[in-house]
């Protein structure tokens, strides 16, 4: 019985600081969200996935020691080449603290706005155009570890 107690102790105690993350595709088009590395979507791993306008939103899990990036791009699945706006998230990296920001890498693609939920005193974090253009485009933010986010294209 103490085993069965210590396993379930430990899955809470993972979750609790683990981070949600909302991603929504507002583009008119078909956006394909890739992480690298890879996070929990659908209770499997994934590199990454399409947002179409028949599903434009989902939630996907991040560890709670996730240092990664996700790219929003046309048919891509994996680590980004090119021209890419990306939201960059390392959790529970100082003091309880998550990192988040949205940048350029080589460039401008599409949209991206990184909103934190309730408890964090940033507000949304976006890059709208080239020559990072944006509220806190290019810029790095803190939150408390275990806040969900959303994660906007568009």
């Amino acid at each position: 019985m103490i085993g069965i107690a210590t396993v379930i102790l430990g899955v809470f105690t993972a979750l609790s600081s683990a981070s949600f993350v909302t991603l929504n595709n507002n583009c008119g088009y078909q956006v394909d969200a890739a992480f690298n590395p890879t996070v929990e979507f659908n209770q499997s791993q994934t590199g990454g996935f399409a947002l179409t306008s028949v599903h434009p939103s989902a939630t996907v899990l991040l560890a709670n020691d996730y240092n990664g990036q996700c790219p929003g791009g046309e048919s891509c699945t994996g680590p980004t080449t090119g021209t890419a706006t990306i939201a960059q998230f390392a959790l529970n990296v100082t003091n309880g603290q998550d990192s988040f920001g949205v940048s350029e890498a080589d460039g401008f693609n599409i949209p991206v706005t990184i909103t934190p939920g309730p408890g964090c005193s940033v507000g949304a974090v976006e890059c709208t155009g080239p020559d990072n253009e944006g509220d806190g485009c290019g810029e790095t933010f803190q939150c408390t570890t275990t806040t969900a986010y959303t994660l906007t294209f568009c």
